[in-house]
């Protein structure tokens, strides 16, 4: 299905809020949300909902020309991986393969 609206990007200021409840959202051992999606329904109705298990690039399906940002389809250094797992430790059963393979450079 074909996108209907453009994609809408949080405004800067809102980053400093997001990393705040990354890190109010951790669990030991299951770590923390890796996207939120936030949506509002045309009946003015609100919800979020947090991934903690999804690579946040592909989900949704990325759009050829959706982002103007060529790296955006760059997967990130292995570094931003095993940070990521540093800074939020997951449980090895709570840890996805495609997480896991990132920090180890895979």
């Amino acid at each position: 299905m074909p996108r209907t609206q453009p994609p809408w990007y949080p405004p800067p200021d809102i980053s400093p809020l997001l990393h705040e409840l990354r890190n109010q959202k951790y669990t030991r051992g299951r770590g923390t949300r890796l996207s939120t999606r936030p949506a509002l329904e045309p009946s003015g109705e609100f919800g979020v909902t947090y991934h903690h298990d999804l690579d946040p690039r592909w989900d949704p399906p990325v759009e050829i020309g959706v982002h103007e940002d060529p790296g955006f389809q760059q997967a990130p250094p292995a570094e931003d991986y095993a940070e990521e797992l540093r800074r939020y430790p997951r449980s090895e059963r709570r840890t996805p393969d495609w997480l896991r393979q990132g920090a180890d450079g895979s």
